[in-house]
């Protein structure tokens, strides 16, 4: 599938891998597809960004997820101008199966090349309108968990 630079207004996604080489290639191949990417490490960083910023999408690496025990995306669908946000999952090769209830509305199973992200983004976008997440909406940040 051709997902070429068809993004009229970029849409906002905010990219989660604890992995530097694959996030640092995820990035930029969603940035030449004309995606506005902002990318964290790990979970923590992401809510804090989520709370403060405006994003269209949250693409978030299994790895992270798991690790997390879904933490991010049970308290992300927590508060209301989160619970349409599209969440699509970054598998690698052989990745566990995701569990049931993990807040994921996709999974996409990448290697090197980011087409199928580009993708299932550009599809989401044509069902859902891809309404943004404004910073008005927000319900204040996150607590930290204790």
């Amino acid at each position: 599938m051709r997902v070429a630079n068809q993004v009229k207004t970029p849409l906002r996604i905010l990219l989660v891998d604890a992995d530097p080489d694959s996030r640092g290639r995820t990035e930029r191949g969603l940035a030449a597809l004309g995606f506005q990417v902002t990318a964290c490490p790990d979970e923590q960083q992401a809510l804090g960004l989520c709370f403060s910023g405006t994003f269209d999408a949250v693409i978030i690496d299994l790895d992270v997820l798991l690790a997390g025990d879904m933490r991010m995306t049970r308290r992300l669908r927590e508060h209301v101008p989160f619970k349409s946000l599209p969440i699509i999952g970054k598998a690698k090769p052989g990745s566990p199966p995701v569990p049931p209830g993990s807040g994921l509305d996709q999974v996409i199973e990448v290697q090197e090349d980011v087409s199928g992200l580009a993708a299932a983004l550009q599809s989401l976008r044509q069902a859902r309108g891809f309404l943004a997440v404004q910073e008005a909406a927000h319900q204040g940040p996150p607590q930290p968990e204790r």
